[in-house]
């Protein structure tokens, strides 16, 4: 039994089975990929384009003390050195705006790979906690529609908030057992991520506990979750279109073995991943006496040492011809857009939003890409980010909505400083003797960066962020 201390926890013991398909696999490279699957894990983050200008955060982190070493191949992501680098990065206030994404650098290679486009069709198909999902709706600029799908309700509220913070418009949410997915949208998504769950492997570096839990019986049972749900994302792919599988395993019965079992019964191929300046190893087509299909060579093997991530697989298929089916045909909208409040308007003094469309719901209004609100599905949990309710009869801004849209607003907005501006963020009421005409539900600003909405009473703001976005411990200081 293989073991090894790490910094803060106790002695890490390595199956013997782990051990020995490790050695036989990695060969001369077994040593080094020892030494590398407890090496404390580096950490990554991307700037979110959906809400900022990615240059000048970057320059702001890094005046507030941040070394970023971009990440070839994935825009406006970096590695964090430097002053602060070994603090929780989620309690800088960047963080509490949505600006930025702390996320492991592998794990960021899907989307790349998948390359969205604006305006398209995308199936994220086990999207929870929406680390990808957000990436690919940065990349296609809040248009399109994305379908972010998860069978779990608390994965589904971690989704849910990661969309809500980061500004994302474009993502219908959806609570389905994936295999459905290519019943239900036969033939007809542009692109789809399959990102399975599996054995985590290679997810050592930042939990060393995955080890407690592994075995090869459990490497087989994910096998047997994720075909099926491979096979579904393919049959919701349009001929022609991409699908990237992806996972934080390195056990080929989970990633050689998966992809040959859709390649031997589908019409599907693999195409070459070309990302500069990262490492891999090719997949393999034997493991313990099994034959793969020899396409799946093209697929990534990312081990730890290859590029100091963690270990990761990916792989990039193309549909060749449709497969059987009713197939689906885009539902028109039976609904109607709802026309901007020109009170709301005129108290923040607001253009008219292009490529955006409002939906009302009750008291709710909504906002979402112009595919998204023709984009009509049963099963859909949320679309698009809340966007105001309607108290009595004026529309109060939701704090995300503020954020996102309070950088435009010309009037209905305060300047604090940035004392203030942590105060308001942990929740607390702000001193201001300054006069402000209509003084209800104003949008809060530190800088240029609208951090949320509160009342003038008397010689005070009254907070008005809701609990789930309020910062609870200290916001960190860098300098």
């Amino acid at each position: 039994m293989a073991s090894i201390h790490r910094r803060g926890i106790e002695k890490i013991k390595l199956p013997d089975d782990f051990v020995t398909r490790y050695k036989e696999l990695l060969g001369k490279e077994w040593p080094i990929f020892y030494e590398y699957i407890f090496r404390p894990l580096p950490i990554s983050l991307r700037v979110n384009p959906l809400k900022c200008n990615p240059s000048h955060i970057k320059e702001r982190l890094e005046m507030e003390g941040l070394q970023l070493i971009p990440i070839p191949g994935i825009p406006f992501a970096y590695v964090v050195n430097g002053v602060g680098a070994h603090h929780k990065i989620g309690n800088l206030i960047w963080h509490f705006l949505g600006y930025i994404y702390v996320q492991e650098a592998a794990s960021m290679l899907p989307p790349v790979v998948l390359d969205p486009q604006p305006g398209e069709y995308i199936l994220d198909l086990a999207a929870a906690p929406g680390s990808k999902t957000t990436q690919i709706a940065a990349m296609m600029g809040n248009t399109g529609v994305i379908v972010a799908n998860d069978i779990r309700i608390d994965r589904i509220s971690a989704l849910s908030s990661n969309l809500d913070r980061l500004g994302v418009i474009n993502v219908m949410v959806t609570k389905l057992d994936g295999r459905r997915m290519g019943r239900l949208f036969t033939n007809f998504f542009d692109k789809v991520l399959v990102d399975v769950p599996c054995s985590a492997e290679g997810t050592s570096r930042k939990s060393p506990e995955v080890f407690s839990f592994w075995s090869v019986a459990n490497i087989n049972k994910m096998q047997r979750i994720q075909i099926p749900l491979l096979v579904a994302g393919f049959k919701a792919l349009k001929p022609g279109g991409q699908l990237v599988y992806s996972t934080c395993t390195l056990a080929p019965e989970e990633n050689e073995a998966v992809i040959s079992y859709l390649l031997e019964h589908y019409p599907a191929t693999v195409e070459e991943i070309r990302i500069e300046g990262w490492h891999h190893h090719e997949g393999i087509t034997e493991w313990q006496g099994r034959k793969f299909h020899p396409d799946v060579t093209k697929c990534w093997r990312l081990y730890p040492f290859d590029n100091d991530t963690e270990g990761f697989f990916l792989c990039l298929i193309r549909k060749l011809a449709p497969t059987p089916g009713e197939p689906f045909e885009l539902p028109r909208t039976k609904h109607k857009a709802w026309p901007p409040d020109k009170v709301l308007w005129s108290k923040y003094g607001w253009p008219e939003f292009a490529d955006v469309q409002f939906y009302a719901s009750g008291d709710k209004v909504w906002v979402m890409s112009e595919q998204l609100f023709a984009f009509e599905f049963e099963h859909s949990l949320r679309r698009g980010l809340l966007f105001a309710r309607k108290i009595k009869n004026e529309y109060k801004l939701t704090t995300n909505a503020a954020q996102l849209f309070g950088r435009y607003a010309t009037t209905g907005y305060v300047l604090i400083s940035r004392e203030l501006a942590e105060r308001f963020i942990r929740g607390e009421d702000i001193p201001w003797h300054e006069k402000v005409e209509n003084g209800k539900w104003i949008i809060v600003r530190w800088d240029k960066y609208p951090l949320g909405i509160g009342s003038l009473i008397g010689d005070r703001i009254k907070n008005q962020l809701p609990r789930s976005r309020r910062v609870v411990e200290n916001l960190l200081r860098l300098r």
